[in-house]
């Protein structure tokens, strides 16, 4: 090999390794930029389609321009250069402002909270500073390298798939490394300065083959490019332009419509956690890099021809309807290999990526295979500005991405489902292959195409409700479902009426809240919580509304507000299937209802309150850790009146001792001062900017006026204000010691988003944090505002050393020993203790049931009668137990 040929290999190396550097460096950038926009603009679909638009519309101008420089410029590798390190030093920008002027922001969407109009002005006008010179740049690199590329070698027609394909894969471990390494481990700021080191290396790289271009060209030869005509020559070359420009951008909109519906799809499977939209995303771009790969090895040995591209179309449309057989199969696989509660996290989610990248393997490679052939074909038939064309054409397909992205949230979506959607798509698609061979007078293909569109559709049935009625519990069915904007939701009660009542909101196949005793218990203490202190709350915000229970707990509370704030209006209409609980809440004329992002509402509104409360998902889904960081909890201290106060949810299920106790830890960090609260299985934190002192005679005075108020809660089983008062379980003190080894949670670094879902399924949770819990109960003594009510005082104390003895029983029931005799046995303590214990009544009650009817099915008569009389003396005041022994036949 010469020198010259040897210096061509070298330098075309480089050449790609920069573009695949830059694919990975981009979707980094994509990924935290999108992010720290959602933090300050909002999270509504809205919100972040807004912030995409811009980015994918920055990327379209740019292909156009970078074709027009393309077409006058003798080096592109010096402009190459340019824009990379531009970007980079963009992004330390954007890092300064973000961390240094973020609150300018603030101050600026404050000006007129409530303005919609305003608002959007704003989101555009701070993504276009953000992202819009940026994404231009990026835009403008790939016609300018393939301007490059083909003055090493015009008459190859693999160049361009070729750089098409290995952008592609660097976006593919671009991804993979954001989601699974580096913001996992680093946490976004760090990841952010990752991206523009790559950036660096990349300009680094470009500017040596640029100093050394005069090698490259000696090697190759300049090569100024001679149109290849197709079959008619000159004739129709313009039309041909043009259909091409149509399909791009018809692909563009329809690629990106079918990954917003499928990442609908496939979340409802795999569960909302940042690891399962990575995984779906990464298949998405794999599948479009291998397609792009597979036209590099085979272009050359067929003919360029325009009804080539139309059957690329038409048979990725057709593998697009067959992804719906595909997913609508996926539990069942899953099921199969055992992905779904698996406790081998990594196999999990290695699982379902292969699950994700099968399901849409044939239509990606198609849109992979498409794109690069649809500009190599630009180039064989345009005789001048092929450059231009080719930046024309990528724009297109840009800006076909941003109107599809915002069609499959906002249309297909609302308005026809996933699975109809999905279906369009692909019929489009067809038709767009339909027009190609008939441009080319190739018409005994068309045939062929209509059997495509309509074979697989015999196959396909409601494939969102079968998805979802495969995760319901044994026995439900639907009530409600419906495909909105922000998400899928669903409620479900059981066939057949029973005496327990277990109606299920569901938000994208994840339990939100259900009607069953515990849960409806925990939603009343929760709207309670205010009323407990010596506080008088007038206004009050509520976050996330799920059921609507907590939300018309406090509407009845007698406030003078409640500004409830929730992100999906498809959960307010599903919150009719439980007003019995909720008190019909949306009827309420002191509750005002805001469909909106809640943390951003929060960080735009200029109302102060007395008392804030959240009630968000579980914090293994994505987005969710938005509402645990200390940014969020100082953000709510702002809005604080003098005294007000907040309350924040922490489960100990599906959770660990480090994830609970770092929540804890960053919630004191922020307050200084806080109570640790306790029901069933779940921490409630308080925390004000003065002193928290428990008031029971106020409370008692306030539901003896309040008898609405008083007889949910004792339906509830808060038979008396003993019962509320004894959830107490740590003061500051005591946070602070269970919270010794926690880690703080921050905005630039929500760790405990990706180590959640490690623990979604994990049984031990709660006994690990109930024995952590037990360490460091503090005595409820000094808390208590009681002067001269020594009665008073002494009845709090006994239920609440009751409580402390519920522990033990509570490690043992969430270990899942129901059967032996020392659960039930921790719960008679209890009750030795203080005998109107209600929660231990209600486990004890639990416990004895599932024991005696477990003896009876064992045909063991003895011993449910010893458990039976064993336990009567302390359940005689319970109805339900009452009622439960009297249909008993024993």
């Amino acid at each position: 090999m010469n020198n010259s040929k040897y210096a061509t290999y070298v330098f075309r190396l480089l050449l790609y390794i920069s573009f695949f550097l830059s694919g990975s460096s981009a979707l980094i950038y994509q990924i935290v930029w999108t992010r720290q926009s959602m933090l300050l603009l909002g999270s509504t679909a809205y919100a972040i389609s807004t912030v995409l638009s811009i980015f994918f519309l920055g990327l379209g101008l740019g292909s156009f321009w970078g074709g027009k420089i393309a077409e006058r410029t003798s080096n592109p590798m010096r402009w190459y250069v340019g824009l990379e390190l531009f970007i980079g030093l963009w992004a330390l920008i954007i890092i300064d402002f973000i961390s240094n002027k973020g609150q300018m922001v603030v101050l600026l969407i404050r000006l007129f909270p409530e303005n919609t109009w305003f608002l959007f002005l704003i989101r555009i006008l701070i993504s276009m500073f953000w992202f819009a010179l940026p994404s231009l740049c990026m835009g403008m690199t790939f016609p300018l390298l393939v301007r490059y590329e083909q003055n090493i070698d015009g008459k190859s027609s693999r160049f361009i798939s070729l750089l098409y394909s290995t952008n592609t894969i660097g976006a593919v471990s671009g991804a993979f490394g954001a989601g699974f390494l580096f913001i996992p481990k680093l946490g976004y700021g760090i990841t952010f300065y990752i991206a523009i080191g790559i950036s660096v290396c990349v300009s680094i790289i470009a500017g040596f083959i640029s100093q050394f271009r005069d090698a490259l060209v000696n090697a190759g030869g300049k090569f100024e490019p001679e149109p290849i005509e197709i079959e008619e020559k000159e004739e129709g070359g313009e039309l041909k332009k043009w259909v091409i420009f149509l399909g791009m951008f018809t692909s563009g909109f329809v690629c990106l419509a079918l990954e917003v519906l499928w990442t609908r799809l496939l979340i409802m499977i795999f569960l909302g956690t940042n690891y399962a939209y990575t995984s779906v995303l990464i298949s998405v771009l794999a599948g479009i890099s291998l397609g792009a790969l597979i036209l590099s090895i085979v272009i050359s040995k067929f003919s360029i021809q325009m009804w080539i591209l139309g059957w690329g179309y038409s048979l990725t449309g057709f593998g697009v309807l067959l992804t719906l057989i595909f997913i609508s199969h996926l539990p069942e696989w899953m099921n199969y290999f055992y992905l779904e509660g698996t406790d081998r996290f990594y196999y999990g989610v290695f699982g379902k990526f292969i699950l994700a990248f099968l399901s849409l393997l044939a239509p990606m490679i198609g849109f992979g295979f498409t794109f690069p052939y649809a500009l190599t074909l630009l180039r064989y038939i345009k005789k001048k500005d092929i450059f231009s064309s080719i930046g024309t054409a990528y724009g297109l397909n840009t800006v076909g991405s941003i109107i599809g992205s915002l069609a499959g949230g906002f249309v297909l979506i609302p308005i026809f489902g996933c699975e109809k959607g999905i279906i369009l798509m692909g019929c489009l698609l067809i038709l767009s292959g339909f027009i190609f061979a008939i441009v080319d007078k190739k018409y005994h293909w068309t045939n062929l195409g209509f059997i495509l569109v309509f074979l697989p559709l015999f196959f396909v049935d409601n494939v969102m409700e079968k998805i979802n009625r495969y995760y319901l519990p044994e026995k439900h069915h639907l009530l409600f479902f419906a495909e909105g904007t922000e998400g899928t939701v669903a409620v479900s009660s059981p066939e057949k009426v029973s005496s327990e009542d277990e109606r299920v909101l569901w938000i994208n196949r994840v339990q939100a809240t259900t009607a069953v005793e515990r849960g409806v218990r925990m939603n009343r203490f929760q709207g309670v919580i205010p009323q407990m202190f010596n506080r008088n709350p007038r206004q009050v915000l509520f976050m996330c509304f799920g059921s609507g229970i907590t939300c018309g707990t406090l509407g009845i509370g007698g406030f003078d507000q409640v500004d409830a704030v929730e992100i999906s209006p498809e959960v307010l209409k599903a919150g009719c299937y439980f007003k019995d609980l909720n008190f019909d809440v949306l009827t309420m004329s002191n509750i005002k209802i805001y469909v909106d992002d809640a943390r951003n509402f929060l960080i735009r509104s200029t109302k102060k309150y007395d008392f804030i409360t959240t009630e968000p998902m579980p914090l293994a889904m994505a987005g969710v850790s938005m509402f645990y960081t200390q940014e969020f909890y100082r953000f709510c201290l702002q809005r604080l009146n003098e005294g007000g106060m907040i309350s924040q949810w922490v489960p100990f299920h599906s959770s660990s001792e480090e994830i609970v106790q770092s929540a804890v830890y960053t919630f004191i960090k922020v307050f200084p001062y806080t109570v640790g609260l306790f029901v069933n299985a779940d921490l409630f934190l308080v925390g004000s900017n003065r002193p928290l002192i428990f008031n029971p005679e106020g409370l008692s005075q306030k539901l003896e006026r309040n008898s609405v108020l008083k007889e949910a809660l004792i339906q509830a089983g808060f038979l008396d204000v003993e019962e509320i008062m004894a959830c107490f379980v740590m003061d500051r003190e005591g946070l602070e010691r269970f919270s010794e080894h926690g880690k703080v949670i921050t905005d630039s670094f929500p760790w405990v988003e990706f180590v959640s879902p490690q623990y979604v399924y994990n049984r031990k949770s709660v006994p690990q944090n109930l024995k952590r819990l037990k360490e460091c109960v503090s005595n409820i003594e000094n808390m208590i505002l009681v002067p001269n009510k020594e009665e008073v005082k002494n009845a709090i104390i006994r239920r609440h050393n009751s409580r402390r003895k519920d522990l033990d029983g509570l490690m043992l029931y969430y270990e899942g020993l129901l059967v032996g005799d020392d659960v039930r046995k921790s719960f008679i303590d209890s009750l030795k203790i203080d005998g109107n214990n209600k929660q231990a009544q209600y486990y004890l009650r639990t416990i004895s049931k599932t024991q005696i009817e477990q003896y009876l099915r064992w045909d063991d008569k003895d011993k449910a009668k010893q458990i039976l009389q064993e336990v009567a003396p302390y359940l005689e005041n319970d109805p339900q137990w009452q009622k439960w022994q009297s249909q008993l036949q024993l």
